[in-house]
């Protein structure tokens, strides 16, 4: 089921380019990795197991498309339903504990843009899945790029436009 229990957090700020240096912006270090290194998937699992902190952030979902029936994590939606509703200026508000759920199970991610957000509407986390071709990590934690560089191959430091604070 689609929770509306955190719909009270605040919005992005509208216009946000996802993933991409804006033109205002400065870019930031993030990393990237492949999610398929030697015939072996880099999941959401493997992803949010490399980061710290996660379970206490309040999540949104940006842009989402998945391949797969979403119904044994939201039962009452359909899959285009929670993709739509990823597509809104505010995100799918989710949890740590919904998103170990998609992780485990069958649904591919094709597209996803997950940011952790602290109780004043800032970003500290973003797990961000790009065509099903790699992960780009951006955190304020230093030690998470530590560990997944100490984890996974091929990780590679990337400019990256740090997400936006939600607007109250």
């Amino acid at each position: 089921m689609v929770s509306d229990a955190a719909s009270a957090l605040p919005v992005v700020k509208a216009g946000w380019r996802r993933g991409e240096p804006g033109r205002h912006r400065e870019a930031v270090d993030a990393v990237r990795m492949p999610c398929w290194v030697d015939g072996t998937l880099i999941g959401l699992a493997e992803v949010m197991g490399s980061v710290s902190g996660g379970e206490s952030l309040h999540w949104r979902l940006f842009e989402a498309e998945f391949n797969g029936d979403i119904r044994a994590v939201w039962p009452q939606s359909t899959t285009l339903a929670v993709e739509g509703r990823s597509r809104e200026p505010g995100g799918l508000s989710l949890s740590w504990s919904v998103m170990a759920a998609l992780a485990a199970s069958e649904v591919q991610i094709i597209d996803g843009d997950f940011v952790g957000f602290d109780d004043a509407g800032l970003p500290q986390l973003q797990l961000l899945m790009i065509d099903s071709g790699h992960w780009r990590v951006w955190s304020l934690r230093p030690a998470d790029y530590a560990h997944i560089r100490q984890t996974f191959a091929r990780v590679e430091t990337v400019p990256h436009v740090q997400p936006e604070p939600a607007i109250h």
